[in-house]
């Protein structure tokens, strides 16, 4: 080999598959999708009159009311309000919280590495297990691995959430008496919000990875990988599952979004103290600055989140980034 060809070979490994074009394509689309939330949010803030009667006590005065507008901005013109609004979220800047006087961000992003830990947790448990049951289910020789768990994930989907999380409740707490049914003193506290995510996430996962397996099993390639002699296990597995991986794992990462925003739901069932329950617990209080921060912060990383995911799929095949 030349000193030249070596030199190309070189570069050829060392070469991202990833071009510049399409890191700028997603992050534009990213901070578009973000200033999107970020304007609704806003809109939400005026859809139902002055902001500082939603920030006001119920027994506050209408001298008190002004004063408070005052002090927020409120009494400003809305397109100022609103250049202004932009670039104090930019800087992570909010009113403080109603009750605790802390920065709301602050009380925001104390709860956010419980919520990741369960949310992270709840994906990878959820797509381990829709993994395995997609590919039993499109390649197992056994009819009743192919029919059985693929049908039971099926029906698990049927259940909402919060009906799941009771269910587990009723029946590992309060019937078994194996798991606490809320709070996050141990790892204990975990099992029942994570399988209740993992439940939501896992049939998603399975029914897409069988059905791109089932389409992709009498590509080119497998069936020459088929001709050269493996054996059919490695032609499943280094073939047709990794090459079915690509859309599955765009599916994961929007399934993680997904889990972060549903989380709402199921920390409040479990009393977990996420950033979720910190949302419902500050609408119910009229905590607005702090729901503000919390739905800003949700929007934010379910961004992130898509754009992850878009760069890993095109690091599995780069073909994606020319679709």
């Amino acid at each position: 080999m030349t000193t030249v060809s070596r030199f190309g070979a070189l570069r050829a490994r060392l070469r991202s598959p990833i071009e510049p074009a399409f890191l700028v394509r997603r992050s534009l689309g990213a901070v578009v999708a973000l200033w999107g939330a970020v304007t609704i949010v806003f809109l939400m803030l005026y859809a139902t009159g002055n902001p500082a009667e939603v920030l006001a006590p119920e027994t506050a005065t209408a001298e008190q009311v002004a004063e408070l507008a005052r002090q927020y901005g409120f009494d400003q013109p809305l397109h100022k309000q609103y250049l202004d609004f932009l670039l104090n979220v930019t800087q992570g800047i909010f009113p403080n919280s109603l009750y605790t006087a802390r920065p709301a961000f602050q009380e925001v992003l104390m709860r956010v590495p419980n919520t990741l830990l369960l949310g992270f947790t709840a994906v990878v448990l959820g797509s381990a297990l829709g993994l395995l049951i997609g590919y039993l289910s499109s390649s197992s020789q056994n009819a009743l691995m192919r029919t059985i768990p693929i049908r039971v994930l099926m029906f698990v989907q049927s259940v909402p959430n919060f009906f799941m999380g009771l269910l587990l409740i009723y029946l590992f707490s309060l019937t078994l008496r194996w798991l606490p049914t809320s709070g996050f003193s141990s790892w204990r506290n975990l099992i029942l919000p994570i399988v209740t995510l993992a439940c939501y996430v896992a049939p998603n996962v399975a029914r897409l990875f069988r059905s791109t397996m089932n389409e992709t099993r009498f590509d080119e390639h497998i069936l020459t990988a088929r001709a050269k002699g493996i054996s059919e296990r490695a032609v499943r597995i280094r073939h047709n599952a990794i090459n079915a991986l690509a859309p599955v794992t765009t599916l994961i990462g929007l399934q993680l979004g997904g889990v972060l925003a549903g989380a709402v739901v199921v920390e409040t069932l479990f009393a977990y103290p996420g950033v979720g329950q910190l949302l419902v617990q500050s609408v119910v209080s009229r905590d607005y600055p702090v729901a503000l921060a919390a739905v800003i912060l949700i929007c934010l990383g379910y961004n992130l989140a898509s754009l992850l995911v878009d760069i890993l799929v095109v690091i599995i095949d780069p073909r994606a980034q020319n679709r």
